[in-house]
């Protein structure tokens, strides 16, 4: 520890403690944040403190998850050096006023970005959205890992947007399923073999869930670009229909073989079962 603090000498004491008992207990190791924390060094003790606390925020379930802690690190840092402080300070707003678009900004903030994260066509769907639509896209993406989005996709810009536009298609999904008829399966179906419906939706997202990380950006676009948007659950090559077909195969499979509702709830990816489910 000592060795520690003298390689990082121009860091504030508070920060190197954080960082010492986060690598002890195994959540992150030196060599993950060791780029980021020479920009770190360069920095006031108060924007210091403020990125590591934006850092270890999300909480040691949702930490886990990150795929990369260095990048994360990173997106904290400029987060904290734009604001000069962890929270969002007062004075900005989200392009369209508003209470639930403040609750936008202030879910973009628990994430370590600001309103301008988002293009001017994400902000402009998310002023026509009904009141009810709004407050369920905050809540998806206040307990979304979207520092995620830049590390499993391509690194644009434009990649948050997409995602964003995602979010409000899953949740719009969800709501509908309310308003309609509750999911069935109307015809008789044979039994299906798992093998058998290598290249359809359900085994994409089965892969997605079995070998990605604790994240949902990559089964959101998934879904968005399927061709089962207009299809009513348990019509035929729908998620429920090809559920049932494979129960009895999962049934007679290892613990391995789970469905995707399965699956997906194992990572606590509850948006996402709902979507499933609808």
């Amino acid at each position: 520890e000592r060795a520690h603090a003298q390689d990082h000498s121009s860091l504030d004491r508070a920060v190197i403690r954080k960082l010492n008992r986060a690598c002890k207990a195994g959540y992150l190791s030196e060599k993950e944040c060791s780029e980021p924390l020479e920009e770190l060094k360069d920095k006031s003790s108060a924007v210091q403190l403020a990125t590591i606390d934006k850092f270890f925020s999300p909480g040691l379930g949702n930490f886990r998850g990150i795929a990369d802690k260095g990048a994360w690190l990173q997106c904290c840092l400029r987060f904290c050096v734009r604001t000069h402080s962890a929270e969002l300070p007062e004075g900005i707003s989200s392009p369209n006023a508003g209470l639930v678009s403040g609750e936008l900004v202030s879910a973009l903030a628990c994430q370590a970005l600001l309103p301008d994260a988002l293009s001017q066509e994400c902000w402009k769907k998310f002023a026509e959205l009904v009141p009810q639509l709004q407050q369920s896209v905050v809540a998806a993406v206040r307990s979304s890992l979207l520092a995620n989005v830049s590390i499993t996709m391509s690194s644009k810009p434009s990649d948050l947007s997409e995602h964003f536009m995602n979010i409000i298609d899953n949740e719009h999904t969800i709501m509908s399923l309310d308003e309609g008829p509750v999911p069935r399966v109307e015809v008789d179906i044979p039994p299906l073999e798992f093998e058998a419906i290598d290249g359809t939706l359900y085994k994409k997202l089965f892969q997605l869930l079995t070998f990605g990380y604790r994240s949902e950006e990559k089964l959101l676009k998934a879904l968005a670009d399927s061709d089962m948007l207009h299809h009513k659950p348990g019509d035929t090559g729908t998620l429920l229909f090809y559920h049932e077909a494979t129960v009895e195969a999962r049934r007679a499979g290892s613990a391995e073989v789970l469905s995707i509702l399965h699956a997906a709830a194992a990572k606590g990816l509850v948006r996402v079962c709902a979507r499933f489910i609808a």
